[in-house]
């Protein structure tokens, strides 16, 4: 057999086969789904996770805003006293948070570990009318996620309040 008659051959059965190849259109659906399952899965893992984020920010923010506001109402008479109870307040109201752990915010005797609260009084003094500052900052671990890695925001927040005369 000569050698062109052999590539006609092998070109001609190739061709066949593709075009076999091509007309064949079962698994089309599950191959489709198959490359297109990541893109559906991975915004949705990502918007989870943001909630996530966003609920563990928003517990933060009205926890400072009641500590705040408790503060200004009831003014602990020793400057020493405003940081535990804006603690207290601050880790009570974040316990409360589905995506918080107790060692998170040190609950029930454990140790704080991504907690920080801090007072500032802004007039230096502790008379009626006299304005404060409460931050308060939040080391929050964002779920890990495979084959992405886990982060850490911190998350913060300050409110200022005034010490209001009864």
């Amino acid at each position: 057999m000569s050698r062109s008659k052999l590539d006609r051959s092998w070109r001609r059965r190739l061709n066949a086969l593709a075009l076999r190849f091509r007309r064949d259109r079962r698994g089309g659906t599950a191959v489709q789904a198959l490359v297109l399952l990541p893109s559906f899965i991975i915004p949705l893992v990502a918007f989870v996770i943001a909630w996530q984020t966003l609920s563990v920010k928003r517990t933060l923010h009205t926890a400072t805003y009641e500590a705040v506001r408790y503060l200004a109402l009831y003014p602990p008479e020793d400057e020493r006293r405003w940081q535990p109870v804006a603690n207290q307040i601050i880790r009570q109201s974040m316990h409360a948070n589905q995506f918080i752990t107790r060692t998170d915010v040190g609950v029930s005797g454990s140790s704080p570990r991504g907690l920080n609260v801090s007072v500032d009084f802004i007039d230096g003094e502790l008379t009626c009318g006299s304005h404060f500052r409460i931050n308060a900052e939040f080391e929050h671990d964002m779920p890990s996620v495979e084959p992405f890695p886990s982060g850490v925001f911190w998350l913060t927040e300050s409110r200022e309040g005034e010490i209001l005369c009864r």
